[in-house]
């Protein structure tokens, strides 16, 4: 029903963690916690740099030129004359 990690450290399948104080509590869900945010970060990052590299392609930029006319490209170039 429990899996030992140290003599004083209980984990359960149901997910509870029995420890021999608060200190160690602390410990072991601050552990915990850190591994599901390093986790979850990763994901966002790997997801973020995706998509940014769907829009950051070629095709994206040329589609985006033409779009409206060339509208976008006129106001780009406003702002940066070397955008034709």
């Amino acid at each position: 029903m429990s899996k030992n990690t140290s003599p004083s450290t209980a984990i359960y399948s149901n997910g509870v963690i029995q420890v021999e104080n608060a200190d160690r509590a602390e410990k072991v869900l601050r552990d915990k916690l850190k591994s599901i945010m390093a986790e979850s970060i990763s994901q966002i990052e790997e997801e973020n740099l995706r998509r940014q590299r769907d829009v950051d392609s070629e095709e994206e930029y040329n589609r985006l030129a033409h779009v409206c006319d060339g509208a976008l490209g006129k106001i780009a170039g406003q702002y940066h004359p070397s955008v034709p």
